[in-house]
């Protein structure tokens, strides 16, 4: 068994992986004037939803990397952790 193929690695990967691409792309694009009001983004509801389901193709690209590869348990926890994102996504989309 690999260093990486472990469950947990999984998981954290896929929950970090689409916080660093959200830094990422509000670092380097001129969707905000002021990296600063990133707070007062995600107090706005509906764009929250938006703004987060492109980021999630950062772990689909991770998980299809490992996946060629046979780790099948840091594959599984790339699903979960991206379940995860996906059930937060859809409630804040239906609950606005």
């Amino acid at each position: 068994m690999n260093k990486l193929d472990k469950l947990w690695i999984g998981i954290v990967t896929g929950l970090v992986a689409p916080l660093i691409l959200l830094i990422i792309i509000f670092r380097f694009t001129n969707f905000m004037e002021d990296f600063g009001d990133t707070g007062a983004l995600f107090v706005s509801i509906p764009y929250t939803a938006v703004i987060l389901r492109p980021t999630l193709l950062i772990n689909l690209a991770i998980f299809l990397f490992f996946i060629n590869r046979n780790y099948m348990r840091f594959s599984r926890g790339m699903v979960m952790s991206t379940m995860l994102y996906v059930i937060f996504i859809a409630w804040i989309f239906f609950t606005q």
